[in-house]
Order: structure tokens, then C-alpha cells, then sequence
């Protein structure tokens, strides 16, 4: 794969369209048809979690695929975990139709579950890619760069800080390009002011102002793709921890706040530098948008326009279309889990108006 240089440094503002389609589009323009478990193929269990689990699934009106996540309401009422359901589920619908994210096709519930029927993206994560490469070289770290970024833009420009950024986050489709996923620790900051403080996140790769829980904006995002890029690189974090440390989170935290970040010598100059800005201590010298990024030395002559097209063949195509293809052999089993979930007409819903909103 090559990555041609782009000559026009023009701002860049990524365009918010999709050609994704809604495999439930029958029930969306017949709002008084009310979704059922049943009215979707489950045929293979293919997530698990505290809340629940993921399924590879099929809508037996369309034949469209997708995933279904079924939450247990019970779970989620012990646990206090409705607000992060309600708050990452009307995320989704600001963000529909918007490239490089996960599209929401629709949410239903019964008495015991809430289901949440997500687009199929079948061909495993960055985090997968990194288990069987360990690092990627120079042109494919750039193309995921591009990619990436201007996700985040688009989260950004929507007024949304991703704030959970890392390789299991993000998702590659049968072309092996990528999507970005799960919106649970997302914050929608259009009401104010852009900023916010909430401590959370994946310790890995939080930035310094977030671990003090001091006012942040969307800049910790900027810090989180140097960590992740590092990490692409050269298979390792930027950091030197204590082989030994029993407090991983508390040592992981003091070293970031002391600025303690180690750059692989062995990533040439350029790059080096580019890691350093997104990694700065202060917010104020890193990044501020996709804009000002792509004029980094490292990134200004990648063809920007054609990577995030979807014009350039992403790298690992291979091994995206080898996972396509085994999740389409899987679609043909007619085995189907659906009657699992669906509860009978005479249960009462013990838990009123609480998840009405589903």
C-alpha cells in the first residue's frame, strides 16, 4: 500500500455523511409496529459483560445483519448504570449518519432487557490486529492516524469528547478501515461551553488534567491518540513502570502527572516530535484541532482526502476480509436464540417508568 503526498493544505473538515443503511428501516417508518427480540435471528453469542451480551444477529423481515447487545435491566438498576445507558444511546442518535462512527439502528426493551441493535462491524478491533502483529510499520500507522483523527473531529465538531479512546475501541470493517465504538464514558459538552471534569477513562491513556480532575475540553482526546500511536508503533506504551508494581492504576497515574513518557529513540524525528506535541503536559500546546494536526511535518503530505474516502486499500485487508468472511459463514447457521429472551405476556414490569425511554 502506498500513501500518495496531498499538495492542498486547505482546512479540512470531514464530511458528516454515511452510506450506511438501516437493516430495521420497516419498523422506523412504521412507528406503531413495536420491536420484538423475536422479530431478530439471533444466532451467535459473540460479546460478553457484566450487564449482559453481544450477538451476531440477523432482522428475519430484511435479512440485514447486525449486532444486538442485550442488557439485563436488573443489572443495570443494582449497579445505578441507567444514566450511562440513556446518555451513550442518545449519543448514538446525535451521531447517526456521521462516518468513522458505529452507527445505533434502533433500541427496544421488554420486562426483564433492554436491547440495543448496533451495525455489524465484522472484522474484529485494532486491539485483535495488535495480539497478532505486535506493531505496525510506518504507512499503516499513518493511515490509521488519518483515520482515526478525523473520527475524533467528527466527535469533536458534534460537540462530543470521545474520553475512552484506545485499540479495543476501535473497530475495523470487511475494507479494513475503521469505526469508533462504544460511547458509555463519551460526554456531550454543547451545553457547557465545550468543557467538562469528570474523572474517567482507561488509565493507559488519560490525560494529566483529566487524572487531577481539573477542567478538560476536547484536547484529551489529542493526548490519548499520542499514547495510542506509540503504542501502534512499537507494540509498547510510552512509559517505563516497575516490572513489580502491585498498584498499577496509582503508578500508571503518577507517572503520566509527572510527565514521565518515554518515546520509543528507534521512531524517526519527525514522528518523535509528533508524539511529543499530542503528549504535551499543557492542553494549550497540543493540537487544538484535526486542522492544525494535519499540518505537522509527520502528516502534511499524506493524501488525507483519499485515506478518508476510503480510496487508499487500508492495511491488514487480508486479514479484515479473512474475519468478513468467517462472520458470513456464521450468518448461514439457522440456529436462533431470540426465545431466550423474550418473556411471557402476563410478566409484570417491575421496574415502571424507569427505562420508558427504551
Amino acid at each position: 500500500m502506498t500513501v500518495t503526498p496531498l499538495n492542498n493544505k486547505k482546512p479540512f473538515t470531514p464530511t458528516l455523511e454515511s452510506k450506511s443503511q438501516n437493516p430495521n428501516q420497516k419498523n422506523l417508518n412504521n412507528p406503531k409496529r413495536i420491536t420484538k427480540i423475536t422479530d431478530y435471528q439471533l444466532i451467535k453469542q459473540i460479546g460478553n459483560g457484566s450487564y449482559g451480551t453481544v450477538w451476531l444477529s440477523k432482522n428475519k423481515s430484511t435479512s440485514k445483519v447486525c449486532a444486538i447487545k442485550v442488557l439485563k435491566k436488573s443489572q443495570l438498576w443494582l449497579d445505578e448504570s441507567l444514566y450511562t445507558i440513556s446518555k451513550e444511546r442518545k449519543l448514538m442518535k446525535k451521531l447517526k449518519e456521521k462516518p468513522f462512527i458505529v452507527q445505533s439502528i434502533e433500541s427496544f426493551s421488554n420486562p426483564r432487557y433492554i436491547f440495543l441493535a448496533l451495525e455489524l462491524i465484522e472484522s474484529g478491533t485494532l486491539q485483535n490486529l495488535l495480539e497478532k502483529y505486535t506493531f505496525f510499520n510506518d504507512v499503516e500507522v499513518l493511515f490509521y492516524l488519518v483515520q482515526i483523527s478525523t473520527g475524533l473531529s467528527v466527535l469533536h465538531l458534534s460537540k462530543i469528547i470521545y474520553r475512552d479512546l484506545k485499540p479495543e475501541n476501535i473497530l475495523l470493517t470487511s475494507d479494513g478501515n475503521i469505526k469508533l465504538a462504544d460511547f458509555g464514558l463519551s460526554k456531550d459538552v454543547s451545553t457547557s461551553n465545550g468543557r467538562t471534569n469528570s474523572v474517567c477513562g482507561t488509565v493507559n491513556y488519560l490525560a494529566p488534567e483529566v487524572i487531577c480532575g481539573e477542567s478538560y475540553s476536547y484536547s484529551i482526546d489529542w493526548y490519548s491518540l499520542g499514547v495510542l500511536l506509540h503504542q501502534l508503533y512499537t507494540g509498547e506504551l510510552p512509559y517505563e513502570l516497575p516490572h513489580d508494581s502491585s498498584n498499577y492504576s496509582d503508578v500508571m497515574m503518577e507517572t503520566i502527572l509527572k510527565g514521565k513518557l518515554k518515546i520509543d529513540p528507534f521512531i524517526d524525528p519527525l514522528g518523535r516530535s509528533f508524539l511529543k506535541w499530542l503528549t504535551q503536559m499543557n492542553p494549550r500546546h497540543r493540537p487544538q484541532d484535526v486542522n492544525e494536526l494535519r499540518l505537522h511535518g509527520w502528516v502534511s503530505d499524506l493524501d488525507w482526502v483519499g485515506i478518508i474516502n476510503q480510496q487508499v486499500q487500508a492495511p491488514h485487508l487480508s486479514h479484515a476480509r479473512q474475519m468478513s468472511r468467517t462472520t458470513s459463514h456464521l450468518i448461514q447457521d439457522l440456529a436462533d436464540h431470540s426465545e431466550e429472551y423474550q418473556t411471557k405476556h402476563y410478566e409484570v414490569n417491575l421496574f415502571g417508568s424507569t427505562f420508558s425511554d427504551f
